[in-house]
């Protein structure tokens, strides 16, 4: 884990802030939410993205593939194929 070198307090309901630096390398805006985990004694914070929206866009990219090139079946059985791939790395990943 890099550190930063930047400290923050906990203020009285228990929050804190993350510096502006780290939200814009991460891409954190305003209402994002973030995953919470616990290891050993430390807390990380990880930008939420559900799995289902990477699914749903391996599924629409597969799709607008299939609408806008002629594809053989063979390639398309091959994609899908693919995707089942995707979903399942996605499932067992944290």
């Amino acid at each position: 884990m890099k550190s930063t070198g930047i400290i923050r307090r906990v203020d009285d309901l228990g929050r804190v802030v993350i510096p502006k630096e780290i939200r814009r390398t991460l891409n954190i805006k305003d209402g994002d939410p973030l995953e919470i985990h616990v290891n050993d004694n430390m807390v990380c914070y990880k930008k939420y993205v559900p799995e289902a929206d990477y699914i749903n866009t391996v599924r629409s990219i597969i799709e607008n593939l299939e609408q806008d090139f002629d594809i053989k079946p063979e390639t398309k059985n091959e994609l899908n194929s693919k995707l089942k791939e995707v979903i399942k790395l996605l499932s067992i990943t944290d």
